[in-house]
Order: C-alpha cells, then structure tokens, then sequence
C-alpha cells in the first residue's frame, strides 16, 4: 500500500489528494467541502470527514460501521489529535512531500499512520470535517480477521520505527467497551450494539497475532527505516 500510494504522491499535479479506497463511498458534497476547507486552512495537513451511516449491511459489517460512526460522533468538526488514515481524508500534497511521503517498504497496512505521525512531527494541523463519506465494512468474520491481522502486521513496524510514539495507545483502547455500547444504544436504540465488545475484542486478537507474526518474521529489523 505504501508503495501504490507513493506512486501517486510522485505523480500527483494539484494541491489535494482525496484518497477512494475500494470500500469508500463519498457523498456528493464531499470533495468540494474538503476543498473548500483545506483551501481556508492553509495549516491542515490532513482534514478527514464524517463517518455516514450505511443501510442493508449484514450484522457483522454493520457492527464495524456503527462503531465507525458513533466514534465520529464523538470527534465534533475541528482540530484533532488523532493520527488521520486515509479513510475519508483529504491530503495537502505539498504536506506530504514535505515529510518524504509514504514509505515504500512497510508491509501490511499502518502507511498511512506513518505518514500521519510524521506530519504531527512536522506541525502540520489535523482537522475533522462534516463532509460525509461513508465505509463498506467486511461482512464475514474471516474478511474481518484477515483486515486486521494486516493491521497488525504492519503495526510491527511502527514500533520498531518510531521508538518516542506511545505504544500503549496502538494495541488496545482505554474506553471501556462495555460503556461505549451503552452509548452507542441511547444514540442508535439498535441492541446490535450490545455485541460491541465481542467484535473489539475479536479484531483485537487478530491485532495481536498479525503484531506477533510480524515479530517473528524478523520484520521490523528488515525494513526499519533509516534517519
């Protein structure tokens, strides 16, 4: 991934890159909001949107998305803290050329939280829009597994790479799951939600064996990064 989207870092001619990945789906406003905002914040880096709900989806990818949604309900439109990803994210491209781009060697996902870290290093501003976009969340517990096994391996090289950022954030969560579902209901009435701590521990575990494969693999050591 880091590699595909380095290519369009170097290839890019405008100011912004809006990033569609396949399970993204943007209103119809989205791009001339984001625009319209990076435009008046010379300072942002990144500016991703707001989470939509999706209809129709299978209890399993609608679990994935309420808690998307109700996560960004929780972040109100201005500057955040947050490493951004790519997901719903408009990107300053004079930003991104700034801090070397995205590294071409990292394996598995997490490239996009690299980048992220190292445009905090460099100052620049993360925003939360109200532009809307909405995810496809995998609908099967396989699918979900294997996304997140990717997660985790690539969050191997995070560790070994960025030895000052705080590892206890990136494996587990410090809200309790059990008050977040209880959130999620007096927001949503769904009692789906209820099954909320199952799905993050179950996404947790797989983490957590895509960070251990990852170790063993040597990984880390392979392609840390050079100063």
């Amino acid at each position: 991934m880091g590699f595909a989207r380095q290519l369009v870092v170097e290839h890019a001619k405008g100011s912004y890159i809006v990033w569609m990945d396949g399970d993204i789906i943007l209103s119809k406003s989205y791009i001339k909001q984001q625009v319209e905002f990076m435009e008046r914040n010379p300072s942002v880096g990144v500016a991703v949107g707001s989470f939509g709900v999706l209809e129709n989806d299978n209890w399993i990818a609608a679990l994935e998305n309420l808690e998307y949604v109700i996560q960004s309900l929780n972040h109100n439109e201005g500057p955040t803290s947050k490493l951004l990803g790519t997901e719903g994210a408009i990107f300053r491209v004079a930003a991104v050329r700034g801090v070397g781009g995205f590294n071409k060697k990292i394996k598995g996902a997490q490239e996009d939280r690299d980048l992220a870290y190292r445009l905090k290093k460099a100052k620049w501003d993360f925003n939360v829009t109200k532009a809307v976009f909405y995810e496809r969340q995998r609908d099967t517990w396989k699918a979900l597994y294997k996304q997140y096994y990717w997660y985790g391996y690539g969050l191997h090289y995070m560790q070994n790479d960025h030895a000052d950022r705080n590892r206890a954030t990136d494996m587990s969560e410090s809200n309790d799951r059990v008050v977040f579902s209880l959130y999620a209901y007096k927001l949503t009435h769904r009692k789906i939600v209820f099954l909320l701590p199952l799905n993050y521990v179950f996404k947790k575990t797989a983490l957590l064996v895509g960070f251990i494969m990852a170790h063993i693999d040597g990984y880390g050591h392979i392609y840390k990064a050079k100063e």
